[in-house]
């Protein structure tokens, strides 16, 4: 289970450096800062030993938003925001965000299509 984790955890920073990679087109230097406290902060690797299964929840978050925003791929968004509500309701949050996001980009087509897929899985 602990290997399991330390690569849900790798997985999602590394998620974490690509998105802010995007968003700070110009300053690596503020992304490299972000990756520096995400993985040398002894308060944030505790946070992590505490999470439980939250771990896999954040993971499917961020795996829905990088999916959006980096690869555009609506419907693998909705699979794995699916997943993350499968696992705890909280993700469930993530829902208007992500439709809106879908049907602001895809469209209606789109947008129904993630729905079915949401309520299917």
């Amino acid at each position: 289970m602990q290997l399991v984790t330390t690569l849900m955890k790798s997985g999602t920073i590394s998620m974490v450096q690509s998105l802010a990679l995007r968003y700070f087109n110009g300053e690596p230097q503020r992304v490299q800062m972000i990756g520096f406290l995400l993985v040398f902060n002894s308060k944030i690797i505790e946070l992590y030993d505490k999470l439980y299964n939250d771990s896999f929840v954040e993971f499917f978050n961020f795996a829905t938003i990088y999916c959006l925003a980096k690869l555009n791929r609506p419907i693998v968004a909705s699979m794995l925001l699916s997943l993350a509500i499968s696992i705890k309701t909280g993700a469930i949050l993530l829902l208007p965000c992500t439709l809106g996001w879908i049907q602001y980009s895809n469209g209606t087509l789109t947008l129904l299509a993630s729905i079915i897929t949401i309520l299917s899985i």
